[in-house]
């Protein structure tokens, strides 16, 4: 567990095997531990995690998150042990792109690997503890069933957790069985209502505004999510939480930043400015997870809300830049078609490479750095 020296985009590196230096100090380079209180709780934890142990606290479970080196002090009384993990195997991008280029198992997947074959977890196992495995590289236990085997693993939790998580734990500790796999879809998924203010800070500051996107691309498992935009009043709760944990740096967590409050696929400026002023009274620097160019352009030409939203951002002299990952994805126009033709809506999927540049230049004029998938 680790929190990239405070850089997200560090986390990278731990995606890749050590390269030309000894591991340990890749290691140390890419995902330092995380400083844990005497209970062995970490100070920061990721996002995912600290929703689900939200739930399960407020259904009233002794439950908490625990850093991986002090589980097992505590599995010996445990009735359950959960994992989440946003690339188990290293099946996703970018690990799987370093295994094929160094030929070596990346770190993310040997460290993980290492915690399930240790002792205390295969000793807590015999005793009879439930081992249940959620979060967004869940799937990947689907084509590795032999260590899901090899671990015991009881139930994958495959989707939004929050309440499908209680009704596990509730089973677990009535001595019902278990099902293998949960499948969380649109219809089963919370309401915002539904989805609890985090406890703890997050790894990063990072705060969630809304779930869901408009845009159907065929190869994204979030379009199949409604849509739900958090009150300002509930993300400011959780920033607050972070706030007295002492982060003071965060991230902006959406599929698309900008389709925050948004009528459709279309920006508005109203919801994001009083979005942003919120976010800076605080933390001293942010940074958006995502946006879409066909959005940033869109919202620029229309509004100015691109130079609007980064005055804000930078008015307080603490930041002079902000980092954000866009999915370029393709530069075909007959893919963008295929495959994602609502990506570039407003506009025509057929000017889809000229709304990607035009988008990387209004990025440039406002000193916002992307980082470029496809």
């Amino acid at each position: 567990m680790t929190n990239h020296h405070g850089k997200e985009f560090i986390g990278f590196m731990a995606t890749g095997p050590a390269v030309g230096i000894p591991e340990p100090v890749w290691k140390w380079m890419a995902c330092p531990k995380m400083k844990v209180d005497g209970y062995g709780r970490p100070w920061q934890a990721p996002y995912g995690m600290r929703k689900v142990e939200a739930a399960l606290q407020d259904a009233g479970f002794k439950a908490a998150i625990i850093d991986p080196d002090h589980i097992g002090k505590y599995l010996k009384n445990a009735k359950a042990l959960m994992f989440s993990h946003h690339d188990y195997f290293a099946f996703g991008p970018p690990s799987s792109t370093w295994w094929a280029i160094a030929k070596k198992e990346p770190v993310n997947y040997k460290s993980f690997v290492s915690l399930i074959r240790r002792p205390e977890v295969k000793e807590a196992k015999a005793r009879g503890v439930k081992i249940v495995a959620g979060g967004p590289g869940v799937w990947q236990w689907l084509w590795r069933t032999d260590l899901a085997e090899e671990v015991g693993l009881d139930t994958i939790i495959d989707g939004e957790g929050e309440k499908a998580v209680v009704e596990i734990a509730k089973k677990i500790v009535e001595g019902e069985p278990l099902p293998s796999y949960v499948y969380v879809g649109a219809e089963d998924a919370p309401s915002v209502d539904e989805i609890p203010v985090i406890k703890g800070a997050s790894v990063n500051g990072l705060i969630e505004i809304m779930r869901g996107c408009a845009r159907s691309c065929r190869f994204c498992s979030v379009t199949l999510r409604p849509t739900r935009y958090y009150p300002l009043d509930k993300i400011e709760q959780e920033l607050m939480v972070n706030y007295r944990a002492g982060v003071r740096h965060g991230v902006i967590h959406s599929d698309d930043v900008l389709f925050y409050g948004a009528s459709g696929i279309y920006p508005r400026p109203e919801p994001l400015i009083k979005l942003h002023k919120l976010v800076k009274k605080y933390y001293k620097t942010v940074a958006w997870s995502h946006a879409s160019l066909a959005a940033i352009k869109y919202a620029e030409e229309k509004y100015g809300l691109v130079s609007k939203i980064t005055e804000i951002v930078y008015e307080d002299g603490n930041q002079n830049y902000l980092g954000v990952e866009v999915g370029i994805e393709t530069g075909s126009v007959r893919l963008a078609k295929e495959i994602m033709p609502a990506k570039s809506s407003p506009f025509k999927p057929e000017d889809y490479p000229q709304i990607v540049e035009d988008a990387f230049r209004i990025m440039h004029e406002h000193h916002i750095i992307p980082a470029g998938t496809m």
